[in-house]
């Protein structure tokens, strides 16, 4: 093996360990369990602002 079909493979393995990785975190983003936790942080704007960091006193 010279140095051009080691840089050939480093590629093809880099594309598949990161195509890998986006896969898992897109299923991961859409599994059944984590819908409660995504609803609750999109009403995260809508709550009242009492305890929130600079709010009026």
């Amino acid at each position: 093996m010279n140095f051009y079909d080691a840089l050939v493979w480093s590629r093809i393995l880099g594309l598949a360990i990161f195509f890998g990785l986006f896969a898992a975190f897109v299923l991961w983003s859409y599994r059944p369990g984590g819908r409660r936790y995504y609803d609750d942080a999109a009403q995260v704007p809508f709550r009242d602002g009492t305890n929130d960091i600079g709010a009026e006193k």
